[in-house]
């Protein structure tokens, strides 16, 4: 008997429906990439958020309200500036305002300021002083910005002025007038006695007599007047 190979070139079934259908392998591989994409994706998209706005649940929440303590530091702040601007403002009035003194170690009364038990001193706002020894009376008048006008009863003070470009101090004892712009000297008068005596520390001072003539003392240079003025005619 003769036999008859028959040869096929189609491919047999198992193998073509093994290509067509995936496996349920590759399924759940696939299934399990696609799952760790989407969750990689939630991660990446949570993190885009501060952690203090996400909530146990994933959503979103608003930021905290600011604490009482930020709040209290913004008004000390705030309170400390006012308190700046006021003082500011204080000294610039001072500056403007006319000359003050204050008296330490002796007593006034009346416009008088009197040194009876040692020395008195009178300290001014625009830094300048006078001392007066014991027993020494005399008056201080204030006429300006860096100016007043002191007349000396008795006694004997020691004068510093600071000179500014407005100074004017003038101190009357009896007759005679001295006239100070900056600097430091003694000045005594006895009306009943050795009449005035001026010793010059530094800087300069004029003095005027009642006949109308005017001195210039400098620094190292000392004065002394009669009490008693005898009118020449």
């Amino acid at each position: 008997m003769r036999t008859i190979h028959v040869r096929s070139d189609r491919e047999p079934l198992s193998e073509r429906r093994g290509r067509l259908v995936p496996s349920a392998e590759s399924e759940r591989t696939d299934a399990s990439v696609s799952d760790f994409d989407e969750q990689r994706t939630q991660v990446s998209d949570s993190d885009a958020v501060p952690v203090w706005e996400r909530s146990e649940a994933g959503t979103v929440r608003s930021a905290p309200p600011p604490t009482h303590a930020g709040s209290g530091r913004v008004a000390m702040i705030g309170v400390g500036l006012g308190v700046v601007v006021a003082v500011l403002l204080m000294l610039g009035f001072r500056s403007d305002s006319e000359l003050s003194y204050e008296l330490r170690g002796g007593s006034r009364q009346g416009g008088l300021i009197e040194a009876r038990r040692g020395e008195a001193t009178v300290s001014l706002s625009d830094g300048s002083s006078i001392l007066a020894e014991n027993q020494t009376r005399f008056s201080m008048d204030l006429v300006g910005k860096n100016a007043a006008l002191a007349r000396l009863e008795s006694g004997k003070l020691h004068v510093r002025v600071e000179h500014h470009h407005d100074s004017s101090y003038r101190f009357l004892a009896g007759p005679y007038e001295v006239r100070v712009v900056g600097t430091e000297f003694d000045l005594s008068w006895e009306p009943t006695g050795a009449g005035l005596a001026l010793a010059m520390s530094r800087g300069e001072v004029q003095v005027a007599s009642p006949d109308g003539k005017l001195r210039t003392l400098s620094a190292g240079q000392t004065l002394r007047l009669p009490a008693v003025v005898s009118d020449r005619r």
